[in-house]
């Protein structure tokens, strides 16, 4: 499900062809998570969440989020990886 507040906010400050910067500053400040804001854009702009979440990991308004971003997504790949083989400890 998606926040109907930000699905708004999107509409209210996307301006084809500007980019999302402003919009997603906007949701941010309202309270919008990345994957909300992830979310929202894969939702308005009928685009793939790999898309969408690249729009958002990349943009200025995360970016103090995206090494923690990368990391975390490293060490959940790696520890299913680790499972997936069997080098589970016991």
């Amino acid at each position: 499900m998606i926040n109907q507040k930000y699905l708004k906010i999107f509409n209210e400050y996307y301006i084809e062809g500007k980019g999302y910067e402003i919009p997603l500053q906007k949701l941010k400040e309202e309270g919008a998570s990345q994957m909300e804001s992830v979310k929202v854009i894969m939702y308005m702009q009928k685009i793939k969440i790999k898309d969408a979440d690249e729009i958002v990991v990349n943009s200025e308004t995360w970016k103090d989020f995206k090494e923690i971003t990368n990391v975390l997504r490293d060490n959940i790949f790696n520890a299913a990886k680790e499972l997936l083989d069997g080098d589970c400890p016991d």
